[in-house]
């Protein structure tokens, strides 16, 4: 493991028990985030070219 996750590791243990769960929650949520995030790049382009095309076109309100 990097040095780095070693000396976040130890800052963690000097916190109470229940905060360290809920960091730690909050970081597995933003890896998994981010994993499908990556996944899903072809899905994203697609939609924004669409998003742009039917701006273009005249067929978005404004909010």
């Amino acid at each position: 493991m990097v040095k780095e996750f070693e000396d976040l590791k130890k800052e963690l243990e000097k916190l109470p028990k229940a905060q360290q769960k809920e960091w730690v929650d909050n970081w597995l949520d933003e890896i998994k985030w981010s994993s499908k995030f990556e996944s899903s790049q072809n899905e994203l382009e697609m939609l924004a070219r669409e998003a742009s095309e039917e701006y273009r076109d005249g067929k978005t309100k404004d909010l």
